[in-house]
């Protein structure tokens, strides 16, 4: 006779796969973004949200928080993952506001800005891709007790190149207040991300999902590549500079 199946067993399974789904699905909208030209040389919204998820995004934390946090309970893990991401969402847009707040006293011209987002997001992008031909580095065992949440967000959540990032960006379309509640609006599409990653783990660390999130931030990378140096021409064309963006 055939085994009897569980049905709590199988709502929950049903139940982890449509959230892992759900993950993926919002990881991937950021690559076909930056694969389009939403705008013309103007940055769109998705656009800006595939450059935070390559920068702020979970892929950068999923091995190093899942070690941390291995051995934590349910309700420790929801408590962290909460408190760290309102932490490193309170810094970065802190910090990108008060960088932009610099930049536009030291009165840097837009054209200069523009190349400097593209310098950015492509040094971002170049150490993403190559990062994945490094050793990995030694697993540390986990601590028996609760991480700070500190600890979590910093560098975990928010990186010093990511707070660069936005700082840039805010910079930027400084004088266009939609366009810098387009970049705060995507920060926090991603923080939010950031918090269903943590929430899930467990379950996104298993090989098969682990695999998949490893293809998707090359491809990630590799794009942001790519729209970094368009960024960097643009820039260089306001200058004066002849620069032919479809050749």
């Amino acid at each position: 006779m055939p085994a009897a199946v569980d049905p709590k067993n199988m709502d929950t399974s049903g139940m982890t796969s449509s959230r892992l789904s759900l993950l993926v699905m919002l990881l991937l909208l950021p690559s076909v973004a930056l694969a389009g030209d939403e705008g013309g040389y103007r940055l769109g919204f998705l656009q800006i949200l595939g450059l935070f998820v390559v920068t702020l995004g979970p892929l950068k934390m999923i091995a190093p928080f899942g070690r941390v946090t291995s051995r934590l309970t349910p309700a420790e893990l929801r408590r962290l993952g909460l408190e760290s991401v309102l932490i490193g969402t309170c810094a970065v847009v802190l910090g990108g506001g008060l960088g932009s707040f610099l930049a536009s006293n030291w009165g840097v011209s837009t054209p200069i800005l523009t190349i400097c987002t593209g310098l950015i997001f492509f040094l971002i992008a170049i150490r993403a891709v190559l990062a994945q031909y490094e050793p990995p580095m030694p697993e540390a065992l986990a601590d028996e007790t609760v991480p700070s949440p500190f600890r979590i967000a910093f560098p975990m959540v928010v990186t010093p190149y990511g707070i660069a990032g936005v700082v840039a960006l805010l910079s930027l379309f400084q004088d266009d207040v939609a366009r810098m509640l387009q970049v705060v609006a995507a920060l926090m599409v991603v923080m939010a991300i950031n918090l269903v990653t943590m929430l899930y783990i467990r379950t996104i660390l298993t090989p098969l999902p682990a695999a998949l999130l490893q293809l998707l931030g090359a491809v990630l990378g590799v794009l942001q590549v790519a729209l970094a140096l368009r960024i960097l021409l643009i820039g260089l064309r306001d200058l004066g500079i002849a620069v032919n963006l479809h050749g």
